[in-house]
């Protein structure tokens, strides 16, 4: 199983940021990212068996930690503009109580035998994947302008990921709340 853990942005930025997306769609040959599957990743979980689920929701829920605010700051490649793999929003807001969760979300992970991603955390929201160096140039105006959608962070998402030849398909395992 394919699996992942991730934060939903609320319906009202996200509303905006597809608005953001289409304007810069029509000009520019990236492979797009349906809004639908908009989300930011706190943890991506490749090769997972099926019956270890119930262990990581058990451990998953256990985390404690309140809600918070991030935000959509402002819009990059990465991870370097000579070289971008994907076009991203970068976040703002409480980022230390977002380096706290995926902190917890990886203990909780490494208790059932997954590696720490080896990767420095880099949290964001995937408007599009670079296919071809040539259509980079056409972002260049749109980037590091600032955003500003804020949005709260109420809970994060066991998320199953399956790959189709239409792209990826995601459905959600379970929700777990964060305190108030």
């Amino acid at each position: 199983m394919r699996l992942f853990l991730s934060i939903d942005i609320d319906r009202s930025v996200l509303l905006k940021v597809e608005e953001i997306q289409k304007e810069i769609k029509q000009k520019v040959g990236f492979n797009w990212v349906p809004p639908e599957n908009f989300h930011i990743t706190l943890k991506f979980l490749d090769a997972f068996k099926k019956d270890q689920v119930e262990g990581l929701k058990i451990l998953l829920g256990s985390i404690k930690l309140p809600s918070f605010k991030l935000s959509l700051e402002k819009l990059e490649l990465f991870p370097t503009v000579s070289e971008p793999k994907v076009f991203i929003y970068s976040l703002g807001g409480d980022s230390e109580r977002l380096e706290e969760l995926h902190e917890l979300i990886e203990k909780s992970c490494r208790t059932l035998g997954f590696a720490r991603e080896k990767r420095k955390f880099h949290p964001h929201l995937t408007l599009a994947r670079v296919k071809k160096l040539s259509e980079v140039k056409k972002v260049f105006s749109y980037l590091n302008k600032k955003c500003g959608l804020e949005f709260n962070v109420n809970s994060f998402c066991l998320m199953h990921s399956t790959l189709t030849p239409e792209g990826a398909q995601y459905s959600l395992i379970k929700e777990f709340k964060l305190h108030e």
